[in-house]
């Protein structure tokens, strides 16, 4: 194994069973040397029709897409894909996460196949060397909203998110313009503004798939994540160190990918979303409908508009609050008044 592949496994046991996720044609445990599974989102023959001009996919040590051995299908559970009985001592997926919807959810999908003490290792693109350099790293918030929502496909603000800051990856390292850090206005963008609006907008009224890096990491906001996960109950897992690749080419000593190992301690507290349970006393009364307030969306929004739409926003629920409030007392007036008629 080479030096990548060997800090990638470093908390591996590779003499057990694994499970690689997306090999494609680079990966990182050889089938011919260790007892490890494959798997994809889609069949072998249609991953190399995929590629099939990509001549990336068909140069290197292994020399085209790798045979899978079970498809995890979008929409089914890794566990019925996997064969039958089979529990591994661990897993990897390299440069996947960064393109899952719902990543709490994988993470526990992967975890569920995997015995107790059983290791994950991700590695995970870093923002501050790839043409994710000008993203805000991804909240936690957004991670507990798309696991809420059970997302199985980008959503438009992730799609538009990663469109409309990528920058050109393409060129010789050392004058791209996350190896310059030069300001945004001055980046060299893959899409305009509008073709990132638009794939945004028909990805939401269509059921197409839009491939997207729907998160954005850097080392320190993945273990901050991690760990609120964890806090959080959405994960039960302890977590390594982060480990750094090789510095990328002109990219001033920061390597572009990073490696984190999660360690399985049990299943999570909160599988699923909490049953709401109460008595008809603390069911608020149903506010009066309000009408919805409508926004129209342009590229290039005027700030004061904007203003304006997000203190009409404001009344708006200080008015439901109000309603809220003084329901329960009236209720109570109510009942008063029957019980004296």
């Amino acid at each position: 194994m080479d030096s990548r592949q060997t800090l990638i496994t470093k908390h591996l046991d590779l003499s057990g069973c694994g499970l690689e996720i997306a090999p494609l044609f680079r990966p990182v445990v050889p089938k011919d040397r260790f007892n490890v599974y494959y798997t994809d989102y889609t069949s072998t023959e249609a991953l190399r029709e995929k590629n099939a001009t990509n001549f990336t996919a068909h140069s290197g040590i292994y020399s085209g897409i790798q045979t899978l051995d079970f498809v995890w299908s979008p929409g089914s559970s890794l566990a019925e894909s996997a064969p039958s009985g089979v529990v591994f001592d661990y897993a990897l997926a390299s440069h996947v996460i960064e393109h899952v919807p719902n990543m709490i959810g994988w993470l526990n999908e992967i975890l569920s196949v995997l015995k107790v003490g059983g290791k994950l290792a991700l590695v995970i693109p870093n923002k501050e060397a790839c043409f994710d350099y000008y993203r805000q790293t991804t909240p936690v918030a957004e991670f507990v909203d798309a696991w809420i929502r059970k997302a199985s496909k980008p959503s438009p603000k992730q799609i538009f998110d990663c469109l409309s800051l990528a920058v050109v990856d393409t060129d010789q390292p050392g004058t791209r313009s996350f190896d310059l850090h030069v300001p945004l206005v001055e980046a060299k963008r893959t899409y305009t503004l509008e073709q990132a609006m638009q794939y945004a907008i028909n990805s939401y009224r269509s059921d197409e798939y839009l491939d997207v890096h729907c998160s954005a990491f850097s080392p320190e906001s993945f273990v901050e994540v991690i760990t609120t996960l964890v806090e959080l109950g959405l994960l039960n897992v302890s977590m390594s160190d982060p480990d750094q690749g090789e510095p990328s080419v002109g990219s001033g000593g920061v390597s572009g990918e990073f490696m984190v190992t999660l360690i399985k301690l049990g299943e999570p507290k909160l599988s699923a979303l909490p049953g709401i349970q109460a008595t008809n006393d603390s069911i608020p009364p149903t506010p009066t409908p309000t009408p919805p307030l409508t926004l129209t969306l342009t590229l290039h929004s005027d700030l004061q508009h904007a203003r304006e739409a997000f203190n009409d926003a404001v009344v708006i629920q200080d008015e439901l609050k109000e309603q809220l409030r003084f329901a329960p007392s009236v209720k109570r007036v109510l009942r008063q008044l029957i019980g004296r008629a």
